[in-house]
């Protein structure tokens, strides 16, 4: 998609992925250009992999050198954007819009991957969740971006309602290439929504930060909201590493004093009504597999709303 919209109502898609893990291009089922928005409505997105281990599908991807869904090197993107290169048109104030709603994301598979540049590093992006059910062995977001001499901090944004979200890998994973402050960070708003991801994976990997830019103000992650569950396998909500060392580790108790976790609300355990969740491949999980036990406040998807080519 390059400078154009695309609204995409009751469509289930399927994807077999054939390709093995010493692939060096990035795929992606779409791949966003420019000026571009994206709509699920409705919708389910299956992807299945004969291979395992890292190399997970991406529904989507998108840089601010050019946006676009697919593959990547080790993961495929269900929605990609940015093209490094810059060379796809895309230009200074540009926007990439992702939304869904009442749609089902599920398989080996990352969801949306965006890769800035310096040149579209003041292009905007933001993705929207309501009512939907993300089931993936990747991460939700994978974000690229330079370092350099920041004025102003930029922030992709993230608007998560009413959402159940199941990611093997971290929520996000925010990766900086050079060696000053990162020009990018994630906000996330987020309303009943469900997080799970594997037991010792952090929440929000965070690779190549400065020491200094993970100290004192941090502004790499600004997190607020009410009324989230965390399941109890999320110990860590964010992990940063430099050259494989571990540098900065924060809990949930940190990022609130820290003043960059606002949520109210939250609860940092999940009582899922099937005892063996999760059911695994997420692949073959069907919407009524993510149900939790009735509660004062009831949290995540309503597998009712969701589609039902979602179900086998």
């Amino acid at each position: 998609m390059q400078n154009s919209k695309l609204n995409i109502q009751g469509v289930a898609f399927e994807v077999q992925r054939t390709t093995n893990s010493t692939a060096k291009s990035r795929k992606a089922l779409f791949a966003l250009h420019g000026n571009s928005q994206l709509e699920f409505n409705n919708c389910s997105v299956t992807t299945r992999s004969r291979s395992l281990g890292n190399d997970a599908v991406s529904i989507g991807s998108a840089n601010n050198r050019a946006s676009s869904i697919g593959v990547a090197a080790k993961a495929f993107s269900l929605v990609s954007g940015n093209d490094p290169s810059g060379s796809s048109g895309s230009a200074p104030g540009d926007s990439i819009v992702v939304r869904s709603v009442m749609s089902v994301f599920r398989g080996a598979a990352t969801l949306v991957n965006l890769d800035f540049s310096e040149q579209t590093i003041d292009n905007r992006a933001d993705i929207s969740l309501t009512d939907s059910l993300i089931a993936v062995s990747g991460s939700l977001l994978e974000l690229k971006s330079p370092t350099g001499d920041a004025q102003s901090q930029r922030f992709v944004r993230l608007l998560c309602n009413q959402s159940t979200i199941v990611t093997e890998q971290p929520f996000a994973r925010l990766n900086y290439s050079g060696s000053l402050a990162p020009l990018v960070g994630l906000m996330r708003t987020s309303q009943s929504c469900i997080y799970w991801s594997r037991a010792g994976v952090p929440h929000v990997q965070i690779d190549g930060a400065s020491r200094s830019s993970l100290t004192g103000n941090f502004n790499l992650l600004v997190f607020q909201g009410v009324n989230n569950l965390y399941d109890a396998n999320i110990q860590e909500l964010c992990q940063a590493t430099a050259g494989g060392e571990r540098i900065a580790s924060f809990g949930f108790a940190e990022a609130s004093a820290g003043g960059w976790l606002t949520e109210r609300g939250s609860e940092s355990r999940v009582r899922w009504r099937e005892a063996s969740f999760p059911k695994l491949p997420l692949s073959e999980s069907a919407p009524a597999d993510f149900v939790v036990e009735e509660m004062a406040f009831v949290p995540g998807i309503t597998p009712d709303k969701l589609p039902l080519n979602a179900v086998e």
